[in-house]
């Protein structure tokens, strides 16, 4: 393949879409390559739809034409949850790519019901190939938790707590990451509901870790093989 075109490009430059898929001009690739290279920029969730074409070039080399079709740049979605602990919530999110800086996603996240959640998220890919990523995160919440005498609920604490970490991540493709970060969190108690037994306090630490995960599932929902699995390895002072 000695060139390449690229249609249908609006919140993406050329240069991401083919330093994300690894392309070099005058190159041999097989059939098979090139669907993997698809399959991980179509992975990134930047795009609806990817489609190539070969032409063939007077000196027997070919040049590939991609038309693709983007996601919107920024998405908002609303849903409701209920658990037993947290109670019932209505969870709203907004996410946005390549809003503050290039080659990047930004999303924020909020519960609001009979308890108040909140989190937040900013990755910023790095490095040629986007293979690298610092991700910076924070969260806030506070649930209220009932404490109980003979089966009996005679008072509830509350409990706030608020983290935030940055990590940094490498990704070899789009199934495996392994990646080093600290988090800070902030934990308060307070009794909302006085009993006879009352514990208040609060408590702070910092965490560093080494964490890893592998997903090779055939799709996200209801997936018929595969393997999930997420690991952290810290230290906490």
């Amino acid at each position: 393949i000695s060139s390449i075109e690229i249609t249908g490009l609006k919140n993406t430059t050329e240069a991401f879409f083919t330093h994300m898929m690894g392309f070099y001009n005058n190159r041999y690739y097989t059939p098979e390559k090139l669907g993997r290279m698809i399959r991980k920029i179509f992975g990134t969730r930047y795009y609806q739809r990817i489609l190539y074409s070969l032409q063939p070039q007077p000196d027997e080399s070919v040049k590939i034409v991609f038309t693709v079709e983007e996601n919107p740049r920024s998405i908002a979605k609303v849903g409701l949850h209920y658990n037993k602990f947290t109670g019932i919530g209505l969870v709203a999110n907004f996410t946005t790519r390549n809003f503050f800086t290039p080659h990047s996603r930004s999303m924020a996240t909020i519960n609001l019901g009979e308890k108040f959640r909140i989190r937040g998220e900013h990755l910023q890919y790095l490095g040629r190939g986007k293979n690298v990523a610092a991700i910076a995160g924070t969260q806030y919440e506070f649930l209220d938790i009932p404490n109980f005498s003979n089966f009996k609920k005679v008072g509830e604490y509350r409990q706030n707590y608020f983290r935030t970490d940055l990590k940094m991540q490498y990704s070899s493709n789009r199934k495996f990451t392994i990646g080093i970060g600290s988090r800070f969190e902030w934990i308060k108690y307070k009794p909302s509901i006085v009993s006879t037994f009352e514990v208040k306090g609060k408590n702070d630490y910092l965490t560093s870790f080494l964490y890893w995960g592998i997903n090779t599932l055939d799709r996200p929902v209801l997936p018929r093989r595969g393997v999930r699995m997420e690991g952290e390895l810290g230290i906490v002072y």
